[in-house]
């Protein structure tokens, strides 16, 4: 599978994806137990604090599935790290949803909410633009292009992670 296809394919994903918020929505809506428990606490009203457990979330989530891939580098299986990816992606929506329908506030808290808990990925996108911009060969002669590449994606990967939190997080459900 190409480079190209790949990256289409992600963007019809996540195109599908954010045109089915209110299934999602409806998914994890306040039928389900833990959304009706963080509606519940009082420190969750709170955009600061539930941005931040936000932050944590996705923090959580891309060092758990780093270290999840670097594992799977060591037993050699085919293909089973874009599965890993995929699922990945799956719970971190779930989850950013699942916020987004629990939390009850203005549009400006909401705005808040989203932009910090969306931060996470934001820095992560600027520490790749710094290792991108700096990027050096090992030895003389290495050829850094795979390097600059695999940097690249991971930029397009933070920016789309941090749109998609923000508008899972900060618009209302419908």
């Amino acid at each position: 599978m190409s480079l190209s296809l790949i990256f289409l394919l992600g963007v019809v994903i996540i195109f599908f994806l954010l045109t089915r918020r209110k299934q999602m929505y409806q998914t994890a809506g306040f039928n389900n137990r833990l959304t009706k428990w963080m509606a519940s606490q009082k420190w969750f009203r709170s955009p600061w604090l539930s941005g931040g457990l936000v932050f944590l979330m996705n923090a959580l989530y891309f060092g758990l599935t780093i270290l999840i891939l670097y594992l799977l580098m060591l037993i050699h299986i085919p293909y089973i790290h874009l599965i890993v990816m995929l699922s990945a992606v799956i719970v971190s929506i779930l989850s950013w949803v699942t916020v987004g329908s629990s939390y009850e506030g203005t549009k400006r808290s909401r705005y808040k909410l989203g932009t910090l808990g969306s931060s996470f990925y934001l820095i992560m996108f600027l520490i790749f633009l710094y290792m991108y911009i700096n990027i050096e060969p090992s030895y003389p002669g290495e050829d850094t292009f795979m390097a600059a590449i695999g940097l690249i994606m991971a930029m397009i990967v933070t920016v789309v992670a941090t749109i998609i939190c923000f508008v899972c997080v900060s618009f209302r459900r419908e």
